[in-house]
């Protein structure tokens, strides 16, 4: 993948309408402005969220998770990995070279999210969320 394109040169598609708001007008800054190579975690927890090009989010979300498993856009520290374990199951159904790497990173950062200093409400979730999705895949 090229990474100095914007995922809507990459995906050839054109503007979403943005009728006045705010998200459709950031998701439109985020696909046409941006190359991929500056997409923030911001961003992609956005995209991510909302569904959107997972081919190219998810992967890239990957690569900031092995790095930091709880790095944060503008909520709360794990909230790109909460995002991306609520990823349609589709997603992980018809790229399972992605949902492995995914496996490994959270078996690996397993502890670590254990440990983690963060609200106890916080890390049950993501402990259910992260066992879910190993048991599942």
């Amino acid at each position: 993948m090229n990474r100095d394109t914007t995922i809507a040169q990459l995906k050839n598609i054109r503007p979403y309408k943005a009728d006045g708001s705010s998200l459709l007008k950031k998701i439109n800054d985020i696909l046409f402005i941006k190359p991929i190579n500056e997409l923030e975690v911001e961003d992609l927890r956005l995209l991510i969220g909302q569904g959107e090009f997972l081919d190219i989010t998810i992967p890239l979300a990957l690569e900031h998770l092995q790095e930091d498993i709880l790095t944060e856009g503008d909520f709360y520290p794990g909230d790109l990995l909460r995002n991306v374990l609520g990823a349609e199951k589709t997603f992980w159904k018809k790229y399972p070279a992605v949902r492995n790497e995914f496996k490994a990173i959270l078996s690996e950062k397993y502890g670590e999210i254990r440990e983690a200093h963060i609200a106890e409400t916080s890390k049950e979730q993501f402990m259910r969320l992260i066992n879910d999705f190993l048991e599942s895949s």
